[in-house]
């Protein structure tokens, strides 16, 4: 384990890899009962939730990788990040993704237009085409963009030169990221 490794990225890590790890669950007790209810045969919505499945478990080994500072984990979370950062429902879809928290901003137009904020920690996933979809909202996951955010921050403050190996976040010799406020001195 690299001791130099920034508790931020601590804290993404085990978001990730956490939130995957119970992700991994939801989705496989999802689809058994899918697959049970339809006789064990493969739907689209079973193929849904296999990709789900996949998402979560790719996570839990992206937040191992980011824990361990491994800087090219950085670039697939930073995927995953994004992916948690929307929530659309619109007439006939819907579409959620979200791993360790949510701290949810959602705009509700209707006769009268809602602003809803809603916060918690857990793992969870929706997807629905159809025409049980009645409702237009859009939301933003500021926890997922706060996130990516700040790995998109560090991955441009890591140049090769600042590095020991090419997939290291943290110098061997110093086990702390450069300081990006320090002013090269003559």
């Amino acid at each position: 384990m690299k001791s130099g490794v920034p508790r931020a990225v601590r804290i993404v890590s085990l978001l990730l890899s956490v939130g995957g790890l119970v992700g991994v669950g939801i989705a496989s007790l999802t689809q058994f009962e899918l697959l049970r209810q339809t006789g064990f045969h493969p739907s689209l919505r079973t193929g849904l939730v296999g990709v789900f499945l996949f998402a979560f478990g790719f996570s839990i080994w992206i937040g191992i990788l980011l824990w361990q500072g491994r800087r090219s984990a950085v670039f697939w979370a930073e995927i995953l990040l994004a992916l948690q950062i929307p929530v659309i429902t619109i007439p006939n879809v819907l579409y959620e993704f979200h791993e360790g928290c949510i701290a949810l901003i959602q705009l509700i137009p209707g006769s009268i237009i809602k602003f809803e904020f809603e916060f918690h920690f857990g793992s969870g996933f929706q997807i629905n085409f159809g025409s049980e979809v009645e409702q237009l909202v859009f939301g933003i996951n500021v926890a997922a963009l706060a996130a990516l955010i700040y790995l998109m921050r560090l991955s441009r403050a890591l140049q090769p030169s600042t590095i020991g190996r090419p997939d290291d976040l943290v110098p061997e010799s110093a086990h702390t990221l450069p300081d990006q406020s320090a002013t090269p001195q003559a």
